[in-house]
């Protein structure tokens, strides 16, 4: 049996400071598309129709997308330790994320997900999933891209956008329009450009599948969960697909499952039995022909 090491990574602990989250349609050369993975957070105060008293915590993880999780390739060919069974990967909490929580009547009431993407060349993008979106939504990557940097440079414009010890973190309300996590700008459904179908967002400590969706030579596209050991879909580690839990606490957790040891299978006791008998019989048989 093969004994699979256990990664922990804490990544939120030596990723670089910056003042803005990295968007997926910028930067250059290498690194044009390379965006972040970055946390959304909003609280609906117990009032799904009524935005007024929502808020909001958009944070940046400093993960790069073509560093951490994917090569610079256009046809994406993840990284392996992302996809390794038994990783696990935390993002500690940060004091401004701390207190909005603290600030929370009923944590209940929260809602978050986890996105990231490149749309230079073949689009692709990396989220937490509730509900997988529909083949006509995956055929329309590309606004994927245009409402998640619409979105990000509503939130990087913010004056309350200051870089913590490690990334970079802003409070909303429903009143700053496409900046606001829990908004028509962003919400579950990537804005609405992932359809109304789609579902990326959880409760806290959920575990939510965290999925890659991207772009095929003829621009169809294409989805599979990180746990997969190919870019098919096809086979999960143990069955169980990658994951990423925000807990009440702050801190946030990659966890790939760790492949389940084969174990033996166990003879029922009627098969024991029966060798029983049929040795006895054998024993008797030998006995008479002596005889």
């Amino acid at each position: 049996m093969k004994l699979l090491a256990l990664a922990v990574l804490g990544f939120a602990a030596t990723a670089p400071a910056h003042a803005s989250i990295a968007t997926t349609g910028g930067g250059s050369g290498a690194t044009a598309g390379n965006g972040e993975l970055f946390l959304s957070v909003w609280d609906n105060n117990g009032t799904v129709n009524d935005t007024t008293d929502d808020r909001g915590y958009t944070r940046d993880l400093g993960s790069f997308l073509k560093a951490d999780w994917s090569s610079t390739a256009n046809t994406p060919v993840f990284n392996a330790v992302a996809n390794t069974a038994g990783t696990i990967r935390t993002y500690a909490t940060d004091t401004g994320f701390q207190s909005w929580l603290n600030a929370s009547t009923n944590l209940s009431n929260l809602q978050w997900n986890v996105f990231g993407g490149d749309s230079f060349g073949a689009k692709k993008f990396v989220s937490t999933v509730s509900v997988l979106p529909s083949a006509t939504d995956l055929a329309n990557l590309g606004n994927w891209g245009t409402q998640t940097d619409t979105y990000l440079a509503a939130v990087n414009a913010l004056t309350g956008n200051t870089a913590t010890s490690v990334n970079a973190s802003v409070a909303t309300t429903s009143a700053n329009g496409n900046a606001f996590a829990g908004g028509i700008g962003w919400g579950s459904t990537v804005g609405g450009k992932a359809g109304n179908g789609f579902n990326n967002a959880g409760s806290i400590g959920q575990a939510l599948a965290f999925d890659a969706f991207y772009e095929t030579g003829d621009g169809v596209g294409q989805t599979f969960n990180f746990a997969s050991l190919n870019d098919n879909g096809t086979e999960l580690h143990n069955g169980a697909a990658a994951t990423f839990t925000l807990a009440s606490n702050g801190v946030l957790t990659y966890n790939v499952p760790a492949a389940a040891p084969v174990s033996a299978v166990p003879v029922p006791a009627a098969l024991w039995l029966l060798g029983s008998g049929l040795i006895g019989m054998v024993g008797v048989a030998r006995r008479r022909k002596e005889a």
